[in-house]
């Protein structure tokens, strides 16, 4: 294996260790985000949402070279075709590498995707106009140059001018409060990447240095940091109200974690609209509403899957999944006919998603 992509070979060899008998097809559409119904509810099934889009940029030549490594190294084997699982060897690498090793267990890139970059930045410039404010300060440069953020957190900001003091108050608040629920190392790190009046907060490059790690593990803490942040955020509104605003608002400006169409889909089945009327207006296929309401029930897990499923066909397929779990959908279409694919899909999710909450009680 090559050292660039050295922590990235050990966190995908985590993966197969996370999910035995993994077909490296799917785990590669997982971590480049192949947003279909299908991909998605493979990453659900497979236990690896948080880290569905992960790796965007990976190619595919990357990766096979990366299989192909570690297979080499007799720490990955095939079980059949294209299923590949750990030997008991590549397990003790894995877990002797995450020793020395930062893993990131807060990840969620499914949910936080869209939401990472346009957060931080507006976090970060918000808090450099606050502190620039405070000292009376006009005269600096913006630490995030994007415009359109700049328009945006100025406008944020006015809705304060009454109560601007206590606002930076409140703002400091909120940063210390939230370092202190978080691991003191990913705080520091955070911390570090802020500018403020007199402080120039560091660069990539420097927080590799300071936290004495190679540039890809630096960035797979950082954005560790940030989930864990925005976690802890999303958990405590009370806590930390500007925080929630800017999360709020950004969030549904970035599709609250879906995609574009899929998000559109979802604000008509929030006015209660028939899914064939869904269709007409939007100009699809029925199908693909179907595939959006199965993409909604995974990334939100608030979403009211019953709500879809006509009773009886509900009904139907609890008692029959109670029999056999794993039961195929062309096996159940033998015993109901016209059973819809998607209620078939969205009761396996349910079903999922219970027995996950079951299991961390």
């Amino acid at each position: 294996m090559s050292s660039r992509a050295t922590y990235l070979s050990y966190f995908i060899l985590s993966l197969f260790q996370r999910s035995p008998h993994l077909k490296t097809a799917q785990l590669y559409h997982i971590l480049t985000g192949k947003r279909t119904a299908s991909t998605l509810y493979q990453a659900l099934e497979k236990n690896l949402l948080n880290y569905f889009s992960l790796s965007e940029s990976l190619t595919r030549k990357e990766f096979e070279a990366l299989i192909v490594a570690a297979s080499r190294q007799g720490w990955l084997e095939r079980v059949e075709e294209s299923f590949y699982q750990l030997t008991s060897t590549g397990k003790q690498e894995v877990e002797t590498y995450f020793k020395e090793h930062h893993f990131p267990a807060h990840l969620q890139s499914l949910r936080y995707g869209n939401l990472t970059k346009p957060l931080w930045e507006r976090m970060q410039l918000v808090t450099q106009i606050f502190s620039e404010k405070s000292y009376g300060n006009r005269q600096y440069t913006p630490v995030i140059k994007n415009y359109a953020h700049q328009r945006w957190c100025k406008q944020w900001i006015k809705k304060f001018a009454p109560l601007e003091k206590d606002t930076t108050r409140q703002l400091v608040v909120e940063w210390k409060q939230l370092f202190e629920r978080m691991e003191p190392r990913m705080a520091n790190a955070l911390a570090m990447r802020l500018t403020g009046h007199g402080q120039i907060g560091a660069t990539h490059h420097q927080t590799a240095q300071r936290l004495n790690m190679e540039t890809e593990e630096m960035e797979f803490f950082i954005l560790n940091a940030l989930h864990a942040a925005y976690t802890l955020i999303e958990e405590n509104t009370a806590l930390f109200p500007l925080f929630a605003s800017l999360y709020t608002q950004t969030d549904k400006e970035t599709y609250e974690g879906l995609s574009e169409s899929v998000w559109i889909t979802g604000q008509y089945l929030q006015q209660d609209y028939p899914l064939e009327e869904i269709a007409q207006k939007r100009k699809l296929k029925l199908g693909t509403v179907h595939e959006h309401i199965i993409e909604l029930a995974i990334v939100n897990p608030h979403f009211p899957i019953e709500q879809y499923v006509p009773q009886s066909v509900w009904h139907f397929l609890h008692q029959e999944m109670e029999k056999t779990t794993d039961i195929p959908y062309k096996k159940l279409s033998e015993r109901m006919n016209d059973l819809p694919f998607y209620c078939y899909r969205l009761v396996q999710i349910e079903r999922k998603r219970k027995d996950a909450t079951e299991s961390s009680v």
